[in-house]
């Protein structure tokens, strides 16, 4: 089973803020991610990119 790690780029380094990552949909600007336990993390902003084979997607927060 592949999951990713959800990264918020910022100022510095990505920051990790959602990981075992399996759904993710978009509605209205803000962004909602679901864990395999069904835990939702929601961000407001957009997909900057996803790395498939690193299992990774970096989100870029609303200004």
């Amino acid at each position: 089973m592949c999951l990713s790690t959800v990264y918020l780029l910022g100022k510095d380094e990505p920051e990790e803020i959602a990981t075992h990552v399996s759904n993710a949909t978009a509605k209205d600007g803000e962004i909602t991610f679901v864990d395999i336990l069904g835990a939702e993390t929601k961000v407001k902003g957009s997909i900057e990119s996803v790395d498939l084979v690193e299992n990774k997607i970096f989100v870029a927060a609303a200004s």
